[in-house]
């Protein structure tokens, strides 16, 4: 990864979510058009990068940002891990588009019908590998909480998944780095969350 520091829009946060938020309309209804991937475009990000983006979700094969949001190469620097939890290398990654790349908005992406955080979900952890067993237990706290919020047990997992991405901004803005921009105003973290069946995406 290479530090680009291109002149872009000094775009806020509401202009950030309002064009995101145009793209994943385009997306829900098939009508997807401005992700470029030319090779006009590819040659232009060869000598660096500048997203103003910086978005952590999970790894379901089902939720694609860049696609989500109708966004071309260069537009979004993409974490992705199951259940979108943040450990060490999420962690680093971030710091780093928040450091080396300047992103404006860190998006914690999660989505429904989620299989990281139906497996914490389940309590049943007793044939679990301990890379597996540590990531759902990063989850674990949302799904404790749901419990306590969620009588009914066909949206428990839904709920926890919201729950995870409260979660997971907060693990977030304590680290002291991204903490410190959030409180200078360089940085804004936003919850987003993707509805499989409709394509669409609702900001928490």
């Amino acid at each position: 990864m290479q530090d680009h520091n291109a002149a872009r829009p000094n775009r806020s946060p509401g202009h950030i979510i309002s064009d995101l938020r145009e793209g994943n309309r385009r997306f829900a209804l098939g009508l997807s058009s401005l992700a470029d991937s030319s090779p006009q475009r590819r040659a232009a990000l060869a000598s660096g990068q500048s997203p103003s983006i910086a978005v952590l979700s999970c790894s379901d094969s089902r939720v694609p940002p860049e696609l989500v949001f109708d966004q071309g190469l260069g537009d979004l620097f993409v974490v992705r891990v199951a259940g979108n939890v943040v450990d060490d290398a999420v962690l680093g990654s971030l710091q780093y588009a928040v450091q080396h790349l300047g992103v404006k908005m860190i998006i914690v992406l999660g989505h429904s019908a989620c299989g990281a955080v139906t497996g914490a979900c389940s309590r049943d952890s007793e044939d679990l590998d301990p890379a597996t067993y540590r990531l759902l237990q990063a989850i674990e706290p949302a799904a404790e909480a749901a419990r306590t919020q969620c009588s009914i047990p066909d949206e428990l997992v839904d709920t926890a998944a919201r729950i995870n991405i409260e979660e997971q901004t907060r693990v977030l803005t304590k680290n002291a780095l991204i903490g410190q921009a959030v409180a200078e105003g360089l940085l804004t973290i936003q919850g987003a969350w993707y509805e499989l069946r409709t394509g669409l995406v609702e900001w928490l």
